[in-house]
């Protein structure tokens, strides 16, 4: 399977040579299970990380992010395809550099097999500095996506990606509008959590300036 239905060369699946059926791994009784994919370089700090953080402690979903869910001397790539077969939604924040990265496509196409093959997993594709999702299969074109007219991650994921993630994982409809009412107090808690703890790399001054800043009017999203 191509991502990249033009130019790109195959790339294939994730896979592990300790593990013979990874579709083994999922299990229909998971409610909710969300593997974040995303390029390190483009979104690791900037949405990456503090969207797992926010679903995990607000949402109190399962989540998968690759160096805060794997264990010291875990085996990276059984670690990966575990995830990635086990998952039930695949958060998928696609960024210009994401199909640069061999393991990238290598989780796009993992998902996009589930997908189209299996139909046991929900992707959702989050983009990022880019407008469409042209060069990339058509199966992965036709899935609904999240975008937003923005250069401000904090006012992306604010404004957009995590009203998204709410509705999607929140029945409750007075639940749901108390998180949508405290998303940015709850970025605010973010970086106050990060900045305590001794190993973490600094908050982005991206995330700090929107906190900071007062809130106008801003573009609507498409989702």
């Amino acid at each position: 399977m191509l991502v990249n239905g033009e130019t790109a060369e195959y790339v294939g699946k994730l896979e592990c040579k300790t593990v013979n059926d990874p579709s083994a791994f999922f299990s229909p009784s998971e409610r909710f299970y969300v593997f974040v994919s995303f390029r390190g370089a483009d979104t690791r700090e900037i949405i990456a990380r503090p969207t797992y953080w926010f679903l995990k402690n607000k949402l109190k979903v399962e989540a998968f992010l690759d160096d805060e869910s794997m264990g010291e001397g875990e085996i990276q790539d059984k670690s990966l395809l575990t995830a990635a077969y086990k998952c039930t939604h695949a958060l998928v924040l696609v960024s210009p550099g994401f199909r640069e990265s061999d393991d990238c496509v290598k989780e796009l196409n993992t998902f996009m097999y589930r997908h189209t093959n299996k139909n046991n997993i929900t992707i959702i594709p989050a983009l990022w500095g880019i407008t469409n999702l042209k060069g990339y299969v058509n199966a992965f074109q036709t899935i609904v996506w999240v975008s937003w007219d923005t250069s401000s991650p904090g006012e992306y994921m604010t404004k957009a990606l995590w009203p998204c993630l709410v509705k999607k994982f929140v029945e409750d409809e007075a639940k749901q509008q108390e998180l949508l009412s405290n998303l940015k107090s709850y970025l605010e808690e973010y970086i106050e959590h990060q900045d305590k703890l001794p190993a973490s790399k600094p908050i982005p001054e991206d995330l700090k300036e929107f906190c900071n800043a007062e809130t106008g009017e801003v573009p609507q999203s498409r989702w």
